[in-house]
């Protein structure tokens, strides 16, 4: 067999550049609202960021490249009140701490956070990587890894297994979250807020939301963006136009020395 040869420095920051070019675009058409676009997403991110198990030679793009140490976490832990529009009733039974409510959207479909009210912190890459980003009903903690990982090794990213890890499972395909809405109608106070009861009626079955892997995952590319400006010649606030942080496509590029 022959030796492999070593990619030389210009090489790898190539690579790197490809990559967050790539990143780019596949957020503005996941803003756009092509969500399958989060398998490439994640599979990016995966390239970027997994680094092989202690003292395996396998390292992550960005630790053969610019190194960045410390990432923004727009990790938050909200309350989330009860609260109704258009007759349809939503639920909150868990946390979701990188992802939000879209309360106004037909769906009532998640939201990435973004920089929405949240101030970030700058924390260490290990700690950003594993920790607790979301949990489910079961208060079942998902990382920033355990969603990556699934998906790009299980569930269609880099492959397809066969059986899926059960907590994963349980919230991508059993609703696990614990977040429904409720189609009925209910009565106001005199200062017209909702009035909840106590039980739901049995004719107004609750209806799963979807779950919120996948608006997660665009707020992970989020952080990565922001996390490795320094290090590239592209400024994050441009990516986004309007109140709805949509992203604008760019050619990302080193900065130069």
């Amino acid at each position: 067999m022959k030796p492999k040869i070593t990619q030389t420095e210009e090489d790898l920051k190539n690579h790197l550049t490809t990559q967050f070019h790539l990143l780019a675009k596949a957020c503005l058409e996941f803003d756009k609202g092509d969500h399958y676009q989060v398998i490439v997403i994640s599979t990016i991110l995966r390239t970027l960021l997994k680094d092989g198990k202690p003292g395996s030679q396998t390292k992550s793009l960005i630790s053969q490249t610019i190194g960045t140490k410390e990432y923004y976490s727009y990790c938050n832990k909200p309350e989330f009140p009860k609260s109704q529009d258009d007759n349809i009733v939503i639920q909150m039974l868990h946390y979701n701490f990188i992802t939000s409510i879209l309360s106004g959207h037909p769906r009532h479909d998640f939201s990435p956070n973004f920089a929405n009210d949240v101030t970030p912190s700058l924390i260490t890459f290990e700690r950003w990587w594993t920790e607790t980003v979301c949990s489910d009903s079961n208060n079942t903690p998902f990382t920033r890894q355990d969603l990556i990982l699934s998906i790009t090794e299980q569930d269609g990213g880099a492959h397809v297994d066969e059986k899926l890890g059960e907590d994963y499972y349980n919230l991508t395909r059993n609703s696990s979250q614990g977040q429904f809405k409720f189609n009925i109608n209910l009565p106001l106070d005199k200062n017209g807020a909702p009035i909840w009861p106590e039980v739901w009626p049995a004719d107004a079955p609750p209806i799963p939301l979807q779950h919120p892997v996948w608006h997660a995952v665009r707020q992970i590319a989020h952080e990565v963006l922001e996390s490795n400006s320094v290090a590239l010649s592209f400024n994050p606030k441009v990516f986004y136009k309007g109140a709805g942080f949509k992203m604008s496509a760019i050619a990302l590029g080193f900065i130069p020395e």
